[in-house]
């Protein structure tokens, strides 16, 4: 729909294995739209971080569209699909990837450097994130300094430093206990929320995904909503 920040259709992905050819999606549709919180479950391996990597515009589909704005991404330049991921996505992950020689500060404000900011704009920046997830007291702080939760805070923040307009996290609470993966995904729908963006979580935990406000399950390929 032109309305929806971003649609998938009819998305096919199939990779080759021992000469076999192994089918992962299946005629997999989606509206994604601004103020979703959607959470997608399924088998190991049966296709969830794929599927969440064709959103974000990581990996390209065997067939099928990716659209935003009406427009099919997967038709632009490279040049145009690295910015377009760079603007309106935001990637959360279950291993955090920080870098371990930078603060927490530092690690959040890397992708307004990477993008152009002046250091001293982006660590104002990323410090005014860092207080909305809770971690002002950790702001010089480096990952190895860190809780688990903590560091997967400090993720989030760095998702959404540029304030993306799709939120994308794939397991991120894997490594977490029970409560603080609560908190995690419920902090992550707050702040989705105040920046009228959109949500997508691919867990195992059907918990966490009863969270959100549209459920689906992943399975053979097909995706399959939950009411």
């Amino acid at each position: 729909m032109s309305n929806s920040i971003v649609s998938v259709r009819n998305l096919e992905k199939s990779f080759q294995k021992g000469g076999e050819e192994i089918k992962v999606l299946q005629d997999v549709s989606l509206d994604v739209f601004a103020g979703d919180s959607i959470s997608i479950v399924g088998q190991s391996g049966c296709g969830k971080s794929t599927l969440l990597q064709i959103l974000g515009a990581l990996d390209r589909p065997s067939s099928g569209e990716l659209l935003m704005e009406g427009k099919d991404v997967f038709k632009f330049a490279n040049y145009k699909i690295d910015a377009i991921r760079n603007q309106k996505v935001g990637f959360i992950f279950q291993f955090h990837h920080l870098l371990p020689d930078h603060d927490a500060t530092g690690n959040v404000a890397m992708p307004l450097i990477i993008k152009g900011d002046s250091v001293q704009k982006a660590r104002q920046k990323a410090t005014e994130v860092l207080k909305k997830v809770g971690l002002s007291h950790r702001l010089k702080h480096k990952p190895g300094e860190l809780s688990g939760g903590e560091q997967q805070r400090v993720a989030i923040a760095r998702a959404l430093v540029h304030k993306p307009q799709l939120i994308l996290a794939d397991e991120p609470t894997g490594n977490l206990d029970p409560q603080t993966a609560t908190d995690i995904i419920e902090l992550l729908m707050k702040l989705t929320a105040e920046t009228e963006g959109a949500l997508v979580i691919v867990t195992h935990d059907h918990g966490l995904a009863d969270l959100c406000q549209r459920r689906f399950n992943l399975v053979m390929g097909q995706l399959e909503e939950r009411r």
